[in-house]
């Protein structure tokens, strides 16, 4: 008998088939006599350290399992009729050595075994092992909840709960606890050796064990299929065989299972069916799995017209116990279905012909192929008429030769022509026709039949322009590295380097057989591809007759069929034309680059260099952030002699942009720019089209709001200007800010056109802007604020802000955004806007409201390496008087007019004026000093007695101020002080209202206490 050994903490097992006890059944025996592991789950891995699970047909008993993490995965059974409460193991153990500390256990354990958190009971085998010596085991198992087990023909049992272990054959557990993690009731589905991996090393045999069900009740009878046997017979086959395959588990008698009868019945066609299988058959080996093998014969069934049919019938079993002498039937339902499918002719291509008319021409034919699909009774097609049908538009015929005959089925090489011929339709560019061509057709000694092939023709006849491009036909991609790396900024002054091709870093290709170009992203880049047109010359032509003209002076268009797929959650793209102004020769500096790609998503626009710009018309650009199903685009750019044009498209986060065709055309003449004026309600206007930042950026970590430079745009670091608009780029652990802030009583920043914009005073405000926001690995903000009570100059009552720090932390970073405020300046955040994922949108906030005196400010903020690759258009617009805030706002809820809504008038009266009324959170037309007014009392602290003065205080005002003064004689010229005022705490804020505590000592024999509110205009 083989024997299987692994060494350090491993298990070696032989397995062989048992013979049946008295009214047991044996579910699982392998003696590896067939050299191979084929009933184990998986091979066995003798690295020491993992061991896998042993597995019978799918219904796993068994597992032996050593892995650095501990116990695990011990398998399960659930074999019919095995009652896995109540079992019987059975095998042999020897192990080599038995040095001191080692640990070998036997596991039984439920279904989903981990970590010993379902074992059902654990031998401990070390302990009653002789080195080198087999021992015979013999576990009996009653995890039966109310049950006795008897076995051995009744000599022992086992009691509920339970477990009997024998060794040699002496018994040396009986009616044994079982494991402390046990579920009374519970199924054992798990069998297994462990050697734990920690203990010292040893090598273990298990050999020749069993696993024995005790059978309790009557035999089980099954079958496979159980509810429908089916047949199937292809024409012109007329019989076919199919079987069902029985099997059973004794019952509690142990004894055979005869099947005793095999009828066919309720059949639908006398005679289709018939049994192979003829009874009686005995069945004396569990579980024996007995074929019982079914005819259907379509002769017999009378299936002889040629056409698909089908018959149906039942097969009924009849078998008995042979001790019990009780019959009972299996039904199962068969189903003979005979095929024998029609002919089928086919036109292709299957997805319709198409047809283009490229100008000059004016017709165009294709070839339409015909073949069939042969069903089993196979007899030629003839073709006996080809007819147009439903067209949209006359020119529609065809070419053929009628009769045809096909002789074989597909591949064909029969054809026929479709033509269309446009000189009646009289289409233009782009337009299309379509038709359905009608093939009738007939197997020779049948009927007629018809097949369609869909057809649409389109007209190809683009206007005249300098650009004239279907992208079905090869065009020349550059893919250009710049010698540095693939990513090196193009100069476009380079016109004989990349006119007349597509320019790209990556990701850009071509697919003709589609008929388009595109450029493809990635899921953490940007990718460009562009074309560019010198000025007086012409682009590509690859539309009918070269007939492209120079592009000059005017207004052009770019027409183009697009597509946009597989945009990710972050993506975004665009196609745009520039005209690219002032560009010197090759090798100057002046010029306008083109940045085709970046590692994170950022949209890509020129830059110019030395005196070199570009312009975006107002229809210059198509952007998105989603798919786009194939549609027709067009961007516009306005060019005057010397100008150069260029095309450009760009994806990120897997944006795929592409191409069907392009065709660049005249549309008017050249527009002369008209210088931009801002709106008259203009406080602030940034367009940031000048070519020159000179006085307009300022660097600064620490912002002094009230001293360092206004109406300017002052940044920490990574600020830049270019490509028409500001770009703030922070990185890994820094935050980064830019703001500006425009003075009370002055005209806000202006670059677009005359300095025109207006001063700044009381009023409600729009501000907007457009943003290119790229959240990477972080997040970012845009935040309106106004600044009060600051002083011209200096840092006593004045706004401080810290515009940079070395963190990614949100926490700090919120910190670190929070105005410094000294002395009796105060700052209102009247809008914020966060960003935590990428976008492009133009934001706009309104209502905002600005009070006399007070400085307006804009603050940009990005951390950990978030970017706003784009802050354009920025736009701070008076829309009306100042809306009411504050104490005013207060007054005007309580409907007060007139000298009654003056901060000293005390309307009810109370005693307390509006002023205190609005700082305390009183009603100023209610009695309410009682409730509202502060509450002294009179406390002992540490042998002292003290005056504690308690107030409410308002938190939503900024221009509220509160001081608590004491004095000790009110007829002397005793000044009011806050000296010996302690200050003991106050809550949390609610309801826009926090509660103040201070106190006083009267250790002096008198002292006065009085609360001074004070409200900055």
């Amino acid at each position: 008998m083989k024997r299987w050994t692994i060494t350090k903490t491993t298990i070696a097992a032989t397995l062989f088939a048992a013979t049946a006890a008295q009214a047991q059944t044996v579910f699982f025996s392998d003696d590896f006599e067939d050299t191979t592991l084929d009933k184990w789950e998986n091979n066995i891995i003798l690295t020491g350290t993992v061991l896998s699970n042993i597995d019978d047909g799918g219904n796993r008993i068994g597992s032996i399992v050593h892995v650095s993490g501990g116990r695990t995965g011990l398998g399960n059974s659930n074999l019919s009729g095995f009652s896995e409460t109540r079992f019987e193991a059975l095998f042999k153990v020897k192990a080599l050595t038995l040095p001191a500390g080692c640990d070998i256990d036997l596991i039984l354990g439920r279904d989903g075994y981990s970590a010993g958190t379902q074992k059902t009971f654990v031998q401990q085998l070390d302990p009653v092992l002789t080195a080198n010596v087999w021992s015979e085991f013999r576990v009996i198992v009653n995890n039966d909840a109310s049950l006795v087990l008897n076995y051995d023909g009744g000599a022992e049992s086992v009691a509920t709960g339970s477990v009997d272990v024998w060794k040699d054959g002496v018994k040396i557990t009986d009616d044994g606890a079982l494991d402390g993690a046990n579920v009374a009731g519970s199924p054992s589905k798990s069998f297994g050796f462990i050697v734990n991996k920690n203990e010292p090393s040893v090598t273990v045999l298990v050999d020749d064990v069993q696993i024995l069900g005790f059978i309790e009740g009557p035999a089980n009878f099954t079958s496979t299929p159980d509810t429908q046997l089916t047949l199937n017979l292809n024409h012109p086959d007329t019989v076919t065989t199919n079987s069902i395959i029985t099997s059973f588990v004794p019952g509690s008698g142990g004894t055979d299972v005869q099947i005793t009868e095999i009828n066919l019945t309720n059949l639908t066609h006398a005679g289709a069916f018939s049994s192979l299988t003829f009874a009686p058959i005995t069945m004396d080996a569990f579980p024996s799995n007995t074929p019982v093998e079914i005819v259907f014969d379509s002769n017999a069934a009378s299936f002889t017209d040629g056409s698909s049919d089908k018959a149906t019938g039942s097969v009924s079993i009849v078998w008995t116990e042979l001790t019990t002498g009780l019959f009972s039937t299996n039904t199962i339902a068969v189903v003979g279905n005979y095929n024998n499918p029609d002919v089928e002719l086919l036109v292709g291509p299957l997805a319709g012909l198409g047809l283009s008319i490229l100008t000059p021409a004016t017709a165009a034919t294709n070839t339409a192929t015909v073949w069939y699909n042969e069903g089993p009774a196979h007899t030629n097609v003839q073709i006996t008429a080809i007819a147009v049908a439903n067209a949209s538009a006359v020119g529609f015929s065809t070419i053929h030769s009628l009769p045809l005959t096909l002789n074989d089925p597909g591949p064909s090489n029969a054809t026929f022509e479709v033509v269309f011929d446009n000189a009646t339709a009289g289409l233009t560019h782009k337009q299309t026709a379509s038709a359905d061509i009608v093939v009738t057709w007939h197997e020779l000694g049948s009927t007629n039949q018809t097949s369609v092939l869909p057809v649409t023709a389109t007209i190809i006849n683009p206007p005249a322009g300098p650009l004239q491009l279907s992208f079905t036909g090869a065009v020349g991609l550059n893919a250009y590295n710049g010698g540095a790396n693939d990513f090196a900024l193009q100069k476009l002054n380079e016109l004989g380097k990349y006119t007349n091709s597509w320019n790209f870093a990556s990701g850009g290709n071509q697919d003709t057989a589609a008929g388009y170009i595109e450029i493809n992203s990635a899921l953490n880049n940007t990718r460009g591809i562009y074309n560019l047109i010198e000025n007086g010359t012409v682009g590509m032509d690859n539309v009918g007759a070269v007939d492209v003209e120079p592009m000059t002076n005017g207004v052009y268009r770019y027409d183009f069929e697009y597509e946009v797929k597989n945009v990710g959650a972050s993506g975004f793209w665009g196609i745009e034309a520039y005209a690219l102004i002032n560009q010197g020769a090759s090798g100057t500096v002046d010029y306008v680059e083109y940045d085709h790609g970046h590692p994170g998503f950022v949209a890509i626009t020129p830059a110019g260099q030395g005196i070199a710009s570009y312009d975006l018309h107002s229809d210059g650009n198509l952007v998105g952030a989603g798919n786009v199903t194939r549609t027709n685009g067009s961007v516009t750019v306005n060019i005057t002699n010397g100008y150069d044009a260029v095309f450009t498209m760009y994806g990120a986060d897997n944006a795929d942009v592409r191409l069907y065709d392009i065709n660049m055309v005249r549309i008017g003449d050249y527009e002369v720019p008209v210088p931009p004026t801002s709106p008259t309600n203009a406080v602030l206007d940034a367009a940031f089209a000048d070519g020159s930042t000179t006085n307009s950026m300022y660097n600064e970590f620490d912002y002094d709001t009230n001293d360092d430079p206004s109406n300017t745009w002052v940044y920490s670091a990574s600020t830049t200007w270019e490509g028409g608009s500001l770009k703030l780029l922070s990185a890994a652990n820094t935050s980064r800010s830019l703001v500006i802030i425009t003075p009370a009583g002055t005209a806000g920043y202006d670059d677009v056109g005359a300095n025109d914009t207006i001063a700044l005073t009381s009023g409600t405000y729009t501000v907007s802007m457009d943003v290119n926001f790229s959240a990477n690995d972080g997040a970012g903000s845009v935040t309106v604020f106004s600044f009060g009570g600051q002083d011209a100059t200096g840092n006593v009552n004045d706004v401080r802000l810290d515009l940079g720090e070395g963190t990614n932390d949100a926490v700090i970073v919120e910190q670190k955004l929070v105005p410094i405020v000294r002395g009796t300046a105060f700052f209102t955040e009247l809008a914020r806007k966060d960003y935590s994922a990428n976008t492009i949108e133009t934001l706009t906030f309104t209502g905002l409201s600005v009070q006399e005196g007070e400085d307006l400010v804009i603050r940009w903020n990005g951390y950990a390496n978030a970017d706003f690759s784009l802050i354009d258009n920025v736009q701070v617009l008076r829309t009306g008087g100042a809306a009411p805030v504050g104490f005013d706002a207060w007054a005007a809820s309580f409907s007060l007019t007139g000298d009654d809504a003056l901060p000293g008038a005390d309307v009810e009266p109370d005693g307390l004026d509006n002023l205190m009324e609005y700082a305390l959170g009183g009603i100023p037309n209610v009695d309410d000093a009682s409730t509202v007014a502060p509450n002294i009392t009179l406390a002992l602290d540490a042998g002292t007695n003290w005056f504690y003065h308690v107030y409410n205080e308002r938190t939503d005002d900024p221009r509220l101020s509160y001081e608590l003064v004491r004095k000790l004689d009110l007829v002397l010229g005793v000044s009011w002080t806050t000296g010996a005022i302690e200050y003991v705490g106050e809550s949390a804020e609610s309801g826009g209202f926090k509660s103040v505590t201070n106190r006083a000592s009267t250790a002096a024999n008198a002292a006065f206490l009085r609360l001074n509110v004070e409200k900055a205009d």
